[in-house]
């Protein structure tokens, strides 16, 4: 007699001939799925959820490489190594860039707020792509003078803002539609678990980098100017490498997830290929031709009546009478 997982179906002790139980002893890979995956994986999860979380893990990984690189200059921007800088103009541009983060963390989460439940998708890259830019305004207000430092790395803290505003909300619409067996505060501990140990290889890698790009200006010593041109050079190119893969590794990790709610841009691709073809889409299909980008672009709506605003009532009215006038029979006839 075996006594298996509730979820999974698989054998975690047996009773033998003598009535004892003896119990299985767990592989790497058991160990490594318990501690990372929610309870009952893959049966408690959504069939898109190990593609989505492979691709998240790759582009999480590199975001962190390329994050490192800029609070690396960041921490030069703030006066780090810098003997004329001082403790008073560190905080201030401190609270400056903070205070402007939540004031449009407020802004942002008003103005996108329900439109963040409905194109989860796009707003989940969308996410992203306010991070890079974020870092990349950091990265050159380094190389400004110091007037000019402080009002891009602003800039870049409130991109990053809106990410994490978008982040944070998309998260939870996705982890509610991972969850198939009411297992959405496991799945998130989980989700928590593999961006820890994503975040941990990234700083080990981070360092290992940094010690690389330190290591060729010990050969320039003297010469801080050259050696601070070398390393901008290298952040640049390392920047052009991580970027790009983070972005691509998002872009395949949103659409690789399948929902199945329809919004907007998923009602018209619906209804296009039944008028079209006379053919009703699957969930796999419909996601395939969604485009992430679309929602931030607009669609080509059609509306039908229109608000009239207190100022134009007497306007519009007076227009409607004097139709009345020029068409009177044809008022009269109704």
């Amino acid at each position: 007699m075996e006594i298996t997982e509730n979820y999974a179906k698989k054998p975690i002790a047996k009773i033998n001939k003598h009535n004892r139980i003896k119990l299985h002893s767990p592989s790497l890979q058991s160990i490594v799925k318990t501690v990372f995956f929610p309870v009952g994986y893959p049966n408690s999860v959504s069939p898109d959820y190990i593609n989505y979380q492979l691709y998240d893990t790759f582009q999480a990984f590199f975001s962190s490489l390329a994050g490192i690189l800029a609070t690396r200059g960041m921490l030069k921007g703030f006066g780090v190594g810098d003997d004329s800088s001082t403790l008073y103009s560190a905080v201030l541009t401190w609270m400056l860039r903070d205070g402007l983060s939540m004031l449009s963390r407020i802004l942002f989460a008003y103005s996108a707020g329900t439109l963040l439940q409905s194109d989860v998708k796009t707003w989940r890259f969308t996410a992203d792509i306010f991070n890079d830019l974020g870092l990349l305004c950091e990265i050159i207000s380094v190389t400004l003078p110091k007037e000019y430092f402080i009002v891009l790395s602003s800039i870049g803290m409130v991109f990053k803002t809106c990410t994490g505003v978008c982040g944070g909300a998309t998260k939870m619409a996705l982890t509610y539609h991972f969850a198939i067996n009411e297992n959405t505060a496991d799945l998130d501990a989980k989700d928590g678990s593999q961006e820890t140990i994503v975040n941990l290889l990234g700083m080990l890698a981070g360092a290992l980098m940094m010690q690389l790009l330190f290591q060729d200006c010990k050969m320039l010593q003297g010469q801080t100017e050259i050696c601070e041109q070398y390393q901008m050079y290298q952040t640049w190119v390392l920047l052009g490498i991580f970027i790009p893969l983070h972005l691509l590794f998002n872009y395949l990790a949103v659409k690789s997830v399948v929902l199945k709610s329809i919004n907007k841009q998923r009602g018209e691709i619906l209804i296009s290929y039944f008028v079209n073809d006379r053919t009703i889409l699957s969930f796999n299909e419909v996601a395939t031709n969604e485009h992430l980008l679309k929602p931030l672009i607009g669609y080509n709506s059609i509306k039908l009546g229109c608000s009239i605003r207190q100022e134009d009532f007497h306007r519009i009215s007076k227009e409607v009478d004097k139709s009345i006038h020029i068409f009177p029979g044809l008022c009269n006839s109704h």
